[in-house]
């Protein structure tokens, strides 16, 4: 009774927390750089099925969105996301900070709006819970303590229904906004925040790193552009306009001899990065209360990308993004390795601790 009266208040502030977070992902989905962004997919969508039935649609399902990651040029590390870097943002500069703008919703990419209000809905029942044990302390012959307590129990009642009544009346507003967001996207009405959130929020990560890549890329070019130019700025002393060369002081000779044999470059990285393909277990996310593996096609490529399919040759399900990513084999399991990346964990398993460390292996080149 007691650790139940201490814990109530600090959950409940917890809870409002988190319904007030779910209220402002809600309200980033109505973003008008946001809105833009579908209406040029779903142009470029139409123009590239054109002639088909599907070249003339009027929307498309959310959870395509992270479907779009997948789509290449002739190039293969060109995809959709770097289309959109250097075609679209050009003219709609606001998609740079889309990504940080919608930094809420990605961050609740993995919650369950719909489970928030069973949890507030429990936490009535918690109160309720409360004033019946206090109510029994004074059934029978209460002594003067007791009486106290109950007091105490009873002001503790009326403050905390209060305060559950307004995160109450937030969570309606949060159920609300989010009905209204799925009549925006032209989703079912039955639809969980997880299976919105966690396409949006796929689609940003990629976008995003396509634009780190880029702007990585320009910041390169522009110091060798500079470095260049200074190079060809820069004048050396000690060299004549007729040709001649004339020595140093520290060295009276200069020997005109034919240069000697290039050595081959000590310790150099390799110009090719190791690829792999082959089937793992996937640990599936989301709303599973149990670890449950799905066997999936894994396909390690050169642009630093792991892409899974339901089998060989099928369509791509999504695509993880190694960059900067800390993996290791479990210590319980060495046949898993364990890794974070866009934002959730990762668990993939292998039939052997040999396979699972040649995977590994391949996969840190990209790390």
């Amino acid at each position: 009774m007691q650790l139940l009266l201490q814990e109530f208040p600090m959950q409940l502030k917890e809870m409002e927390t988190v319904v007030r977070r779910g209220l402002e992902a809600c309200n980033q989905i109505f973003l008008p750089a946001f809105k833009h962004l579908l209406e040029y997919i779903l142009a470029i969508g139409n123009y590239m099925n054109a002639g088909t039935p599907k070249g003339n649609c009027f929307g498309f399902k959310i959870s395509s969105l992270q479907q779009v990651c997948t789509i290449r040029g002739k190039d293969r590390k060109y995809t959709m996301p770097h289309f959109l870097y250097d075609h679209v943002l050009p003219d709609l500069p606001v998609l740079k900070s889309l990504p940080k703008d919608m930094s809420t919703m990605r961050e609740m990419s993995e919650m369950s709006l719909r489970s928030l209000a069973g949890e507030i809905e429990v936490m009535g029942k918690d109160l309720d819970k409360i004033m019946r044990i206090g109510k029994q302390l004074i059934d029978k012959d209460p002594t003067a303590a007791e009486k106290a307590f109950h007091g105490k129990v009873i002001e503790f009642e009326r403050e905390q229904r209060a305060e559950l009544v307004k995160v109450q009346k937030l969570s309606g507003e949060m159920n609300n906004k989010f009905s209204k967001a799925l009549m925006f996207l032209g989703e079912p009405p039955s639809t969980d925040s997880y299976d919105v959130f966690v396409h949006i929020s796929g689609f940003l990560n990629q976008f995003e790193r396509v634009m780190v890549e880029r702007e990585t890329e320009e910041e390169a070019e522009k110091r060798r552009l500079e470095k260049k130019k200074w190079g060809s700025d820069k004048t050396f002393e000690g060299v004549k306009p007729s040709g001649s060369l004339e020595s140093s002081r520290k060295d009276s000779s200069i020997s005109l001899a034919a240069p000697a044999t290039a050595q081959p470059a000590v310790n150099k990285r390799p110009l090719t990065k190791p690829t792999r393909k082959g089937y793992l277990l996937k640990r599936s996310g989301g709303k599973h209360r149990a670890a449950k593996f799905d066997r999936r096609f894994f396909e390690l490529e050169e642009a630093g990308s792991l892409y899974y399919y339901k089998k060989e040759g099928a369509k791509a399900l999504g695509a993880i993004y190694l960059r900067g990513v800390v993996a290791e084999l479990d210590v319980e399991d060495n046949t898993q390795i364990s890794f974070i990346a866009e934002d959730r964990q990762w668990v993939l398993k292998a039939e052997s601790t040999e396979e699972a460390e040649a995977w590994l292996t391949d996969m840190g080149a990209y790390f």
